[in-house]
């Protein structure tokens, strides 16, 4: 009865005395007890009684574990997906516009700064190391300034997937800052030439660094709101046909940055 009784304490530290009570029986009679000695001299232990006791040391163990494992579950959401407002600023300026070959002395051009609807997807290594893909689709104007002013010089829309490896501060449980550094590039397509007597444009692909900041505050059952800052280095180059004349715009500053705000969901 000693293995029973010290089973039945360790219920009772758990609160469950009432559903292990056997475990604790009331005093028995004389009468009782010398029946159960004369079963166990008989070689009739008592089966139930041990089996009983077996099966609410078990259920002590699995709820000593459940913490632990609740802990483990909430840990072992890796992925995040976040849906983000943008907004892009471009730093503008060519270093030089030329037209047949020659350069435009004052001519210069500037992009559009769109809001755009924009994707992440984060996969964590532990609670501090994140890999994160951003990605958008957006259109964009460039326009004449200087010698060029007024002039709706071309379109173009653009796909521009960052990539970025962050360093997260503190648990995924709160709220969580983070820097990062990574990779971007900027994909033009359905360009079109918008300048007077000229029907063609290409821009060219643009690759560059990135860094970022943010910070991701949790809201409750796996939900986050997202604050987000990026800034990225490069420059394209581009280029206008119409019959016998070209444009050429070189060192296009784009360098943009992204300052981003939304919703997140973890899993």
């Amino acid at each position: 009865m000693l293995a029973s009784r010290s089973v039945g304490t360790i219920f009772a530290s758990f609160g469950l005395t009432a559903s292990c009570s056997h475990l604790n029986p009331p005093a028995r009679d004389v009468r009782d007890t010398k029946e159960r000695q004369a079963m166990i001299r008989k070689g009739k232990p008592m089966r139930n009684e041990i089996s009983r006791a077996t099966s609410c040391a078990l259920a002590v163990a699995a709820m000593a574990l459940m913490p632990g494992i609740a802990k483990a579950e909430e840990g072992d959401k890796n992925w995040q997906v976040r849906l983000l407002g943008s907004y892009v600023i471009t730093e503008n300026g060519a270093d030089q516009v030329r037209v047949n070959g020659t350069a435009v002395a004052g001519a210069d051009l500037a992009t559009s700064n769109p809001v755009i609807p924009a994707l992440t997807v984060t996969r964590f290594v532990g609670d501090n190391i994140g890999i994160e893909l951003f990605c958008c689709f957006a259109r964009v104007d460039v326009d004449g300034r200087g010698a060029l002013a007024g002039a709706d010089v071309a379109r173009a829309t653009f796909f521009a997937p960052v990539v970025t490896a962050q360093y997260r501060f503190g648990p995924r449980s709160g709220p969580q800052p983070y820097v990062g550094a990574g990779a971007q590039a900027l994909f033009f397509f359905n360009e079109r030439a918008r300048l007077g007597g000229f029907t063609r444009a290409k821009v060219k692909t643009a690759f560059g660094p990135t860094l970022q900041a943010g910070i991701d505050v949790p809201l409750g059952n796996s939900f986050l709101i997202n604050a987000d800052v990026k800034k990225s280095f490069f420059s394209t180059d581009a280029t206008l046909t119409g019959g016998s004349s070209t444009v050429n715009a070189d060192n296009i500053k784009l360098s943009p940055w992204i300052i981003s705000a939304g919703v997140g969901f973890r899993f």
